[in-house]
């Protein structure tokens, strides 16, 4: 029987065994029978001689021992690529699939800036789109492609809703990251007054390639942020409107969850730099505003690419569902959507008279099929006089 040992030189050895005799009889092509071995060792006629220190066995056989043979392992070839990342959070490594329920709309490599400041767009006016790609991988990238997109403000953005700003191509050496510009201004429209979700893509076409278009929970060459600033006085009605989708062919129930975000919860996500608020002297709302919650009872209906839905179950089965998928508290609506339709859903809340000038809070609206999350969008409002 084989075993496989550590020889002095670091070579792995098999141990095996062999006769102690010379017996010339022994032929390596036609190996003898155990029976053949043991008639020969009482064979009078067998004149091999034998060690003294080494009496045949119990059974007659020729007495054994070991013998170590190295054996040569294949190397592997290694073969080493770029590994692009935009990440969509802070301390995102590049692993995907993500969780189900995983917040991957708040990507801080994706930003735009305007004259009101960063991630603040202006309608009708130039505003710049940056994007950052990090090369985790130990091959340098000799050609990065990176595109623009922007989108309305929606809880599930494909290919089929998103509009392409520009594009840009740059080098990117292996353990760096680089802020890219697009070359391309992006002008808000007006219908929106500027709120619209923003994405990137970045890949090497030929060693590190794009897999799944937009598409953040399955790709690490895509970053998608969903996230506005709103500026309320107090005393008023605050009122916003996301787009809602079913991105399955087939007629499904979907579910939009709205919850509040206050405290130190909301004051930390607004004054990070990637939000742009850092300039202003900001306190946590010091009560819960209740939001309502409208969808409309007809939409339309869109072409949606059936390769995301596809890959979203999928990716289901293999990442799981995240932790905080199932939110308890807030508030819900659930309606029946054809397949590829889209509604239009409004956030309305009344801001209290009381909240002093600077008073921060924010609403996380999420929308599930299933038991998978499709997409979402982060609302934070400010007081202001």
């Amino acid at each position: 029987m084989a075993k496989q040992n550590e020889g002095s030189k670091g070579d792995p050895l098999i141990i095996g065994v062999r006769p102690a005799t010379q017996d010339t009889n022994l032929s390596r092509k036609k190996p003898k029978t155990r029976k053949a071995l043991k008639d020969e060792a009482f064979s009078p006629n067998d004149d091999t001689p034998r060690p003294k220190d080494k009496p045949p066995g119990k059974d007659g056989l020729p007495p054994i021992e070991l013998y170590y043979e190295p054996v040569r392992k294949k190397q592997r070839e290694v073969r080493y690529t770029p590994f692009l990342l935009i990440r969509s959070a802070a301390g995102d490594i590049g692993s995907r699939p993500l969780p189900s329920g995983t917040v991957f709309w708040h990507s801080p490599d994706v930003w735009v800036r305007s004259s009101h400041g960063i991630n603040q767009p202006v309608a009708d006016e130039p505003n710049q789109m940056f994007c950052r790609v990090s090369n985790r991988g130990r091959m340098d990238a000799g050609w990065v492609h990176i595109r623009y997109w922007w989108a309305n403000p929606s809880l599930a953005i494909t290919e089929a809703s998103a509009n392409l700003v520009g594009t840009a191509d740059t080098y990117l050496p292996a353990g760096q990251s680089r802020v890219v510009e697009c070359p391309t201004p992006w002008v808000p429209v007006i219908e929106n007054d500027g709120h619209e979700c923003i994405l990137a893509e970045a890949w090497c076409p030929s060693l590190d390639p794009l897999l799944a278009p937009l598409d953040p929970v399955i790709d690490r060459h895509a970053g998608q942020k969903n996230l506005h600033v709103m500026q309320v006085a107090g005393g008023e009605q605050l009122k916003f409107t996301v787009e809602v989708a079913n991105i399955a062919p087939t007629t499904q129930p979907v579910l939009i969850h709205a919850r509040w975000i206050g405290g130190k919860e909301a004051l930390a996500a607004v004054t990070a730099g990637n939000i742009g608020l850092t300039n202003r002297e900001l306190t946590a709302a010091a009560n819960a505003v209740p939001v309502r919650l409208h969808l409309a009872d007809e939409g339309i209906i869109q072409l949606m690419p059936q390769t995301t839905y596809a890959r979203r179950l999928l990716a289901l089965q293999t990442a799981g569902i995240g932790w905080n998928c199932r939110s308890t508290g807030g508030t819900e609506v659930e309606a029946t959507l054809r397949g590829g339709e889209i509604r239009r859903l409004t956030i309305a809340a009344e801001v209290p008279q009381d909240f002093r000038t600077g008073s921060i809070f924010g609403y996380e609206l999420t929308q599930r099929q299933g038991d998978f999350v499709t997409g979402g969008y982060t609302l934070y409002v400010l007081v202001v006089d």
